[in-house]
């Protein structure tokens, strides 16, 4: 190395130029750049030296006059035709050149800013020189031609690159702006990699795209472009993203439905109930109406009670193509932001329903009850049934509790108020074999998306609500004696209770007691062997009274339509174990979507809220060690995990406030308000 020589060296990836002023040890150079600065550079980190080539102006230079070399070099670059001296080097046979022996077929001479420009443009070659220590190997015509086509295919990829860089963002500026799906397929790899990150499926292509955009390659980062974009809501559900439920149902299935809807079904065999007084009582937006209640008194003063379940297994055959939609989804999900129904609605919502006015197919569910409230007899019939009138759950309240409630004729009146009799017996008789009634807030969590709105509302403790539950439980009690009458496999539902029963008589009474009720209980499950229900305090039970929204009760409802014309089961033992377990996983799959769905817009109502102080309640242990917490909060009904500052005993009130609140990452800490 000699004074005065220019070197090039890299700082931070980028290449800078200096002059050599001295050496710096035997490993080290001191160099100075064009700004005056002093740098201290390793020797191995060279990458040029003019040093090391014979040019014909001498080798020394300033760094003052370092910014002028740097400009020859960068003109003598744009001049250079690196094909053009390949062509006159392979014609003459040459295999391995030197950078002197190079610039001699361009140059008359060798300068130093020649020798660098030459030396960047070889670096940067790919197609026609390669790098062989300090000389260059020429490349043959067949080695040109592969990287000319390489070079090609880059250009034209990044050419592609550059314009979805553009359309994005276009759309981004211009939301109103559409995407072809060629474009769509390709943001399908960032959507895929925010739902399963480092295991997604196209994953380097959506990293890519955010490279893009100078986007930082994250999920979150990733996620934010799918908004800005208009392909995500801002709240974007994305546990059901990652299910494999389909949130829309497709054509096929919705052409079939609406056939079904138009079909003009036989009625023999049907019992013709129209002239019964039947209601529905059902929450105002309740639009799957599956089940209606009236009563009949016979001659000698009898009452017979009737429970009308809608029929869809008349209106769709098993094994169609709505029937195999059907059994794909389950149930019914019920989310806060929207509802995914089991069946289109053109059937859900119309000739399976319920609907007040509308003769409509049920299978109906008769009893009467000994004075205790347990089943004295039964009966199922194919009905053809006709609501007489719907009622929300706060007026059949008021006609309950004696006063006037609006709009609800005095035949309803009188009706409401007998089911409400035979209700309560049937409920207390259940709790005499066992049953146990948990008595925890229940929240109705509304979100409406187009306006930004979550609302949280306490669902009031209405005995209009027990009233219609006590009823599904009896047709319940029902269907399954119905099955084991004749000794026929079906659907029945069973919970066992918990191994180690929780003592909860030194509990506090209220919410502390109610919260450990749960623990009591294991999770209710199908099977087609018949068992005991404890929570329910049934030696055998059948859910049949949602088949719009349930499929299991669909199956049921197959099950009975065969028995009651005579033939043999539609669903052998084996087809039932089969069901049970898979119809079981998309119950639990279902269930879980909604409580993180739940839990996400709870946290999301929290997070609107921050500053306001919650009343709380202590009414369980998750880590008592640790003094985490279950803790109740009142207002709203939320369950959730608190971590104390100090150990509280059970049912303990107390004030919180939220310190963080994020429902993407389910975050969510408090602080405790007036704690020491």
């Amino acid at each position: 190395m000699g004074k005065g020589s220019v070197v090039e060296f890299f700082v931070k990836g980028q290449p800078r130029l200096a002059v050599e002023d001295s050496p710096e040890g035997k490993q080290s150079l001191r160099v100075v750049d064009s700004m005056g600065n002093s740098l201290v550079v390793p020797i191995r980190d060279l990458q040029f030296s003019s040093e090391n080539f014979t040019l014909k102006e001498g080798k020394s230079s300033t760094p003052e006059n370092l910014p002028l070399w740097i400009t020859q070099a960068e003109e003598k670059a744009k001049i250079l035709d690196l094909r053009q001296v390949w062509e006159l080097l392979v014609s003459a046979d040459e295999r391995l050149v030197s950078l002197e022996d190079l610039a001699s077929w361009i140059w008359d001479g060798l300068d130093g800013p020649g020798a660098y420009a030459l030396f960047r443009t070889l670096r940067a070659d790919k197609v026609y020189f390669k790098a062989k220590g300090n000389n260059w190997e020429i490349k043959t015509p067949e080695q040109v031609q592969a990287a000319e086509k390489q070079l090609n295919a880059s250009s034209a990829r990044a050419k592609e690159q550059q314009e979805l860089a553009e359309i994005l963002r276009g759309r981004i500026a211009e939301p109103s702006l559409s995407l072809s799906s060629e474009v769509l397929k390709k943001l399908e790899a960032l959507r895929l990699y925010v739902l399963w990150e480092d295991e997604a499926p196209g994953k380097n292509t959506a990293l890519e795209i955010l490279g893009l955009l100078e986007r930082s390659k994250t999920r979150d980062s990733a996620f934010k472009l799918l908004v800005e974009l208009g392909l995500f809501h801002e709240h974007e559900n994305l546990d059901l993203a990652r299910s494999d439920r389909n949130t829309e149902f497709p054509s096929e299935v919705l052409e079939e439905a609406e056939r079904f809807s138009q079909a003009r079904l036989a009625l023999d065999g049907r019992v013709d109930l129209t002239h019964h007084l039947m209601i529905t009582i059902d929450d105002e937006s309740t639009s799957e109406i599956d089940d209606g209640l009236s009563l009949e008194i016979l001659p000698d003063g009898q009452k017979v009670f009737w429970i009308h379940i809608a029929d869809p297994a008349a209106w769709v055959p098993l094994g169609s193509t709505v029937d195999q939609e059907a059994r794909r989804r389950g149930v019914t999900l019920y989310l806060p932001e929207k509802r995914l129904t089991m069946f289109p609605q053109v059937l859900a919502e119309g000739p399976l329903s319920l609907r007040p006015g509308c003769k409509t197919l049920a299978l109906s569910f008769s009893c009467r009850l000994n004075s205790d409230g347990s089943l004295e007899s039964f009966n199922i019939v194919r009905s053809l049934v006709r609501s007489s009138e719907r009622i929300s759950y706060e007026q059949a309240e008021a006609c309950l509790s004696e006063s006037s409630p609006g709009g609800v004729n005095s035949e309803a009146v009188h009706l409401i108020q007998e089911l409400g009799v035979a209700a309560q017996k049937r409920l207390e008789w259940r709790t005499a074999q066992g049953a146990v009634s948990i008595e925890l807030p229940e929240t109705d969590v509304h979100v409406d998306l187009e306006k930004d709105q979550v609302e949280l509302q306490i669902l009031p403790t209405l005995k209009s609500r027990e009233l219609v539950a006590e009823f599904m439980v009896l047709a319940g009690e029902i269907a399954a004696r119905f099955f084991e009458q004749r000794g026929c496999p079906t659907l029945f539902r069973t919970q066992s209770v918990a191994e180690s029963p929780v003592d909860l008589e030194p509990l506090p009474a209220g919410p502390v007691r109610e919260f450990a009720k749960i623990l009591l209980m294991s999770r209710s499950v199908s099977t087609p062997v018949p068992a005991p229900h404890a929570g329910l305090g049934l030696k055998l039970y059948v859910q049949a009274t949602s088949p719009i929204r349930r499929y299991s009760d669909l199956c049921v409802h197959r099950q009975i339509h065969s028995l009651l014309a005579g033939l043999d089961p539609v669903f052998s033992q084996e087809d039932l174990e089969a069901l049970a377990g898979e119809l079981d996983a998309l119950s639990g799959q279902a269930a879980k979507l909604e409580r993180q769905a739940h839990r996400y817009w709870m946290i999301e109502y929290l997070r609107r809220q921050k500053g306001k102080v919650w009343e709380a309640i202590v009414v369980g242990w998750f880590r008592e060690d640790d003094r985490q917490a279950q803790v109740l909060l009142v207002e709203i009904g939320m369950r959730t995990l608190v971590k104390l500052s100090q150990t509280r005993p059970l049912g303990t009130s107390f004030r919180l406030k939220v310190s963080a609140a994020d429902p993407r990452k389910d975050l969510l800490t408090f602080q405790e308000v007036g704690a020491p």
